[in-house]
């Protein structure tokens, strides 16, 4: 999206954008606030159907960590009305808990 928005030909990475919002650039935030805006729909939908109270967010945008975190936060409890906020980390196998989901699988079935 972020590309997409500049006109440029390459993709960039979660990673880059991050850096990019962390250094104030306005496109990168624009592109960044979009994305968390869709994740706390999501988590909010979660929440009001399960009732959970903890968030553990994985894989490569976790890696970012508060820059993702804080205004997650921030709009997953604006966007709930009667439930409980739940607690929001960065889960502590970061991008690697699918590689290493599947190596115990495998590890299983052998």
């Amino acid at each position: 999206a972020y590309a997409d928005r500049l006109g440029l030909s390459e993709r960039v990475g979660a990673d880059v954008v991050a850096a990019l919002v962390a250094q104030g650039d306005a496109d990168a935030t624009a592109v960044w606030d979009h994305a968390v805006g869709a994740l706390a729909r999501a988590l909010v939908m979660a929440v009001t159907l399960t009732g959970i109270d903890l968030v553990l967010v994985g894989g490569g945008l976790a890696q970012s960590g508060e820059v993702l975190l804080a205004p997650l936060r921030r709009e997953t409890a604006g966007a709930l009305t009667f439930q409980r906020a739940p607690r929001m980390q960065r889960a502590a196998l970061g991008d690697r808990a699918g590689c290493l989901g599947a190596a115990c699988l495998a590890w299983d079935l052998t």
